[in-house]
This record gives structure tokens, C-alpha cells and sequence, in this order.
């Protein structure tokens, strides 16, 4: 392993002097992605198990609510990277905290496919399965740009049609178009 030094979606450059062993995600879809990914997980959020069904054994600690991960209950698990969400407050207020006590931290802000292309290639570059991120990424674009293209020639000569998009959680809803 040679240090790599990784840029996070707060901007921030992120050393990891080793590869990382011990790896906790605050967000279900992180762990989804990491796993993906080849990595291997010692703690994610309640929705892992809840949202994303990913057969996670009693070996990962639940950290509860992804909305509410306390901070001491990451020093306990003495992990050496966390990937943690850029549009999740608590997990943002907590990033002080966290360096201050050492612990590498990087913040990923996925809200469409493309973010979580450049995701999943972060955390393959750091477990080295360039292999899966070909698969789990290169692979599902292609999928994704194949339907784009059947779905554009279905409405061929019609009026697009107008997309909301909402996004739910425990505390509220949010909306985004397709304009």
C-alpha cells in the first residue's frame, strides 16, 4: 500500500497512510457502495439492515439512526476510515470532533448517478478492485445509457415529460424536478 491522498466532497484532502481495515459509513448506501466496492464494514446506520437488506452479521455494530450516529459510538469502534454524508447535518457537525481524535473521515454528497459513480470509484481505488468498480459502475452506466436511449426513442416526437422527484425522511420531504 502507498498513501493515498483522496479529495472529499467537502473539498477536503483526505491522508490514508495504510489501507483501511476497520471501516464504519454512516449512511445505508454508503455501506451498500462499500461493499460493492470489496471493502468490508465494522459499523453502519440502522437502514443498512432496514433499507438496503444487505445481510449484514452480528459482527457490524448498528450505530442507529443515520440522522443521529453519536460520535462516541465511533471512538469505541477504533475505526480507521468512516465515509460519511455531506448532506446529513449531524454528520457534518460532527467532522471536527472526528479529526480531532484522528480518525480519517470522508464525505461523499451522492444525490444522483454520476455522484455515486465517482463514489464507487473512491472507495475501489482504496480496496484496489478497480475489477468491481468495471462492474458495479461501468457495467450499470452502460444499463443506465441504454435505457436512456430506449426511453428517448419511445417519445420520440412527443413533449418530455415533467419529473418530480421526492425524497423522503424521518424528517421531512423533499422535492426536485426535472427542470
Amino acid at each position: 500500500w502507498t498513501p493515498v491522498t483522496l479529495k472529499d466532497d467537502l473539498d477536503r484532502e483526505v491522508t490514508l497512510e495504510a489501507r483501511p481495515e476497520r471501516v464504519a459509513v454512516l449512511m445505508g448506501s454508503f455501506a451498500e457502495t462499500w461493499l460493492l466496492a470489496g471493502g468490508e464494514l465494522i459499523a453502519a446506520p440502522k437502514d443498512a439492515w432496514e433499507d438496503f437488506d444487505l445481510a449484514l452479521d452480528e459482527s457490524v455494530t448498528d450505530l442507529g439512526s443515520y440522522q443521529k450516529v453519536s460520535a462516541e459510538a465511533i471512538f469505541g469502534l477504533e475505526a480507521d476510515l468512516i465515509l460519511a454524508s455531506a448532506n446529513t447535518k449531524g454528520q457534518v457537525e460532527m467532522k471536527e470532533t472526528l479529526e480531532s481524535a484522528g480518525l480519517d473521515v470522508l464525505y461523499f454528497n451522492v444525490n444522483g448517478f454520476e455522484d455515486y459513480l465517482r463514489m464507487l470509484k473512491t472507495c475501489t481505488d482504496i480496496t484496489g478492485r478497480d475489477d468491481l468498480y468495471e462492474a458495479n459502475g461501468v457495467k450499470v452506466q452502460e444499463q443506465v445509457e441504454q435505457a436512456k436511449a430506449a426511453a428517448a426513442t419511445a417519445l420520440e416526437g412527443q413533449e418530455a415529460p415533467r419529473v418530480l422527484v421526492v425524497r423522503t425522511a424521518a424528517c421531512g420531504i423533499r422535492g426536485t424536478g426535472s427542470e
